[in-house]
């Protein structure tokens, strides 16, 4: 093993034939869809075939075809997830994870409908976000007794960071 140093920052670093990251670079990156497989970015490159196997190996996987390759983002199986995170953050430690969400929002007419400056007064569950627009929210799919009632779904992005 040999270490090599930044004559600029004075930091030295080992080398063991396999890359090494700095906790200034980009942190290897977890993406959670929806639907869909979980997705892998911004591995370091490993020598051969080591990116495949650390993680077949996090996901205590050794069929092939469990892991897919294609432009720089590595794919496995939704239900991998938890493992592959848990894996990838003990060897790295730390992975960043972008996990996005399905959200389905609802309004009723009554809401939608209502005088856009009686906003405090909503008790939709749209919390007021549709209030008075005069619009529903993407399609209405019933009725209650507060009027029609629609709904939107829309995808939120939730970000946070495992340390392994």
């Amino acid at each position: 093993m040999s270490t090599s140093s930044n004559t600029k920052t004075g930091e030295r670093r080992r080398h063991s034939g396999v890359s090494t990251r700095r906790s200034t670079d980009r942190p290897v990156t977890v993406t959670i869809h929806p639907q869909g497989p979980t997705e892998v970015s911004n591995m370091p490159r490993l020598q051969g075939s080591g990116n495949f196997d650390l993680i077949r190996a996090a996901i205590a996987q050794t069929r092939r075809n469990t892991v897919e390759y294609d432009s720089s983002v590595f794919t496995v199986a939704r239900e991998h997830t938890s493992k592959l995170i848990d894996g990838l953050a003990a060897h790295f430690g730390r992975v960043r994870v972008i996990h996005y969400i399905s959200v389905r929002s609802r309004c009723t007419s009554e809401c939608w409908t209502a005088n856009p400056n009686t906003v405090s007064k909503c008790k939709c569950a749209c919390a007021g976000m549709n209030h008075g627009s005069y619009e529903p929210l993407g399609r209405i799919v019933g009725h209650s007794r507060a009027g029609d009632v629609s709904v939107r779904e829309a995808t939120k992005k939730h970000v946070y960071f495992v340390e392994g």
